[in-house]
């Protein structure tokens, strides 16, 4: 289920491992620009697009609302955004739980072992 997926996120990003996966992106996400709060997409919103994020940490007590129609969220997953640190709080911000529980967020991955990477092909 949808909710023992985002209790094995949890579970990996309380022991240090982050989780790469793809989320739709909706026109909400603009909200998050300044401090990374990224609402979820109220029922007249269109997908804009799909987005790849890393997930970091979580945090089951923050509130994220969205302006356009009032709605609020409990529960985020603290994620890392590719678009540089001007976005959202140095390029950090807050993905609903939501999102992985109405499956806007789907293919998690999480690296184990660091044998499973060939490093050589990062550039130091």
């Amino acid at each position: 289920s949808e909710q023992e997926l985002l209790n094995s996120i949890k579970t990996y990003l309380a022991k240090g491992h982050p989780a790469m996966f793809g989320f739709s992106v909706y026109s909400s996400i603009r909200e998050a620009e300044k401090d990374g709060k990224i609402p979820f997409p109220s029922p007249k919103e269109r997908i804009e697009g799909g987005h790849a994020i890393v997930a970091v940490g979580y945090d089951d007590r923050i509130e994220i609302k969205n302006p356009h129609n009032r709605s609020k969220t409990k529960g985020a997953l603290l994620i890392r955004n590719s678009w540089g640190t001007s976005w959202g709080e140095g390029g950090y911000g807050w993905l609903p739980y939501e999102y992985v529980l109405r499956e806007l967020a789907q293919d998690f991955w999480t690296i184990i072992k660091k044998e499973w990477i060939d490093t050589g092909q990062f550039i130091e």
